[in-house]
């Protein structure tokens, strides 16, 4: 979430260098440091570490705050600077970090206007934001901007004012807050469709605990929190580290690898083998969890699994923030010609396991390549992700009533935005905002059908569908079984898990997840259909 606001104060700056509290202090170049855990349910999940402006500096406030137990580990930098009085904001940066990806945002003053540009490495978002009013970067769960908006709120007399903000995580959506004293050391923060906010000071005027959103930030030292991707544990397998040679070649003349682990079941082979694609992002070999847990099924049940780390993904080569549906099926292409090569996999039985994004891969390569046997959907959209998919998305939140409207009409702004930069631009990149931006994986989707491969396969299919999904709807399943049915070879057939949603299984809180990134918990019937079926059609 993303958001900024208002009025004017600098009074508390002046006592934040002398104030010695609870794991605060002085931080380095006189700034004063202070540490925060965020705790969930009464467990810590995160930590942050905020510096606050020195006396009479400039007025910037910095962050880094991590969440180790979301699906990835996360870590998010941030920079703030106001104006000498904090009356305007000067300009906000941010950057949010994952394993081989790194999402960043800036909103920047130019006049009397603000322009947001927040870049997600497939897709963006950029706005200019028209307001007389200044505007403000706000997140509900960042110690650093609730202090900045804190900040100028205690330089007024007021009980309460409303403030312009945007919470650049949501988007370049203006939204206003209502900021109200709450006691003698105390803010209350409210605004439609964010969650409310309750805020704690110091003496010093220094944030001491916040509580909303079903977070607590609290001042304190968060010590050691770590986390590792699920994994299977030893047993009647065993999971060997390979590399995977693309036919993509590098500028030293070397083809670029991909890193993933090879299942290796018990007892002698040839073994029937699947190869796994997991869904959309900047996804390692286990899939957020999910990958490792389908893995770990299929290998007791006698199969051979690879799953691989995406490409620019540690410790893939190449580069995330390249990545395209093209690179993506060569990617997956070279993994089954891996499989072909090894000399222990039976290669008259290799099969496809496509998760969300990596259904609409699998089914390119298996209507494709000829080792390609069987092919399992999961969760697959019938669309292009772009601009279809989420054009759906947003019609189906728009319809549940759960969405404020405002934040849908800017969603589909931001939709119309990017086509239109699409449509203006020949090559896959785009300079906006003096900064460069790939374009490549919006032009892949957005001239390709999902569908077209699909009506080519003359192999088995088994479609798996949530019939809770909110992310692939139901109605997807439907079209695939219907484009399937109309090939007139090969045999198809949907399992539906009408209790399920995308994640085929109850997604786990961060701190029901401590100490894996398990997220989520697979339902088992899920793994038993899918084993079942793969058996099924083995030749």
């Amino acid at each position: 979430m993303r958001s900024r606001a208002f009025l004017a104060a600098a009074f508390i700056i002046a006592a934040l260098c002398a104030a010695t509290v609870l794991s605060g202090g002085c931080g380095a170049g006189g700034r004063p440091e202070y540490s925060y855990v965020v705790e969930q349910g009464d467990l810590p999940i995160g930590s942050q570490t905020v510096r606050l402006p020195a006396e009479g500096g400039v007025p910037l406030y910095s962050s880094v705050e991590r969440r180790p137990f979301k699906p990835a580990d996360t870590a998010t930098y941030r920079k703030l600077t106001l104006t000498a009085g904090l009356e305007e904001l000067e300009g906000y940066y941010s950057s949010r970090r994952v394993p081989g990806a790194a999402y960043r945002t800036w909103i920047s003053r130019e006049g009397d206007k603000y322009s947001f540009l927040a870049d997600d490495l497939q897709t963006f978002d950029d706005a200019v934001l028209q307001t007389e009013r200044t505007v403000l970067p706000y997140e509900s769960d960042s110690a650093c901007l609730m202090q900045a908006l804190a900040d100028r709120f205690f330089g007024s007399d007021l009980e309460r004012a409303s403030a312009f903000a945007v919470v650049p995580s949501r988007g370049a959506l203006l939204r206003e807050l209502l900021v109200e004293r709450d006691g003698n050391s105390g803010l209350k923060v409210t605004s439609p469709g964010l969650p409310d906010v309750r805020m704690q000071f110091d003496g010093s005027g220094v944030l001491s605990e916040a509580e909303g959103g079903g977070l607590v930030i609290r001042r304190g030292n968060p010590g050691a929190m770590n986390s590792r991707a699920f994994m299977p544990v030893a047993g009647a397998r065993a999971v060997k580290e390979v590399r995977v040679r693309t036919p993509e070649e590098l500028d030293d003349g070397e083809h670029l690898e991909l890193a993933g682990s090879f299942y290796i079941p018990a007892g002698k082979g040839p073994h029937p083998a699947v190869v796994l694609a997991g869904d959309f992002g900047p996804h390692d070999r286990t899939g957020n969890g999910f990958i490792a847990q389908v893995a770990r099924r299929l290998v007791d049940d006698g199969f051979a699994v690879l799953a691989c780390d995406k490409r620019g993904i540690p410790g893939s080569q190449g580069d995330y923030g390249r990545y395209t549906r093209l690179t993506a099926e060569e990617d997956l292409n070279a993994q089954v010609d891996y499989m072909v090569l090894r000399g222990d996999v039976d290669i008259d039985n290799i099969s496809l396991v496509g998760y969300g994004e990596g259904g609409q891969l699998a089914s390119a390569v298996a209507a494709s390549n000829p080792y390609v046997r069987a092919l399992v959907l999961m969760a697959t959209p019938s669309v292009p992700l772009f601009p279809d998919l989420t054009a759906y998305q947003l019609h189906t939140a728009e319809s549940s009533g759960l969405v404020q409207p405002a934040e849908i009409t800017s969603e589909r702004l931001r939709l119309e935005t990017e086509a239109r930069v699409l449509n203006e631009t020949s090559g896959d990149t785009v300079e906006l905002q003096g900064h460069e931006l790939f374009l490549g994986w919006m032009r892949s989707q957005a001239y390709s059908d999902p569908m077209t491969p699909v009506g080519e396969l003359s192999v088995p299919v088994l479609v798996m569908q949530g019939g809770r999904d909110v992310v692939v709807a139901p109605a997807h399943s439907e079209a695939m079984m219907k484009a399937l049915a109309g090939r007139g070879r090969g045999t198809q057939e949907l399992a539906l898990f009408d209790e399920l949603g995308h994640d085929f299984g109850p997604m786990l809180s961060e701190a029901v997840s401590i100490p894996y990134r398990a997220h989520p918990e697979v339902e088992p019937g899920v793994l038993e259909k899918l084993s079942t079926w793969l058996k099924s059609v083995a030749r």
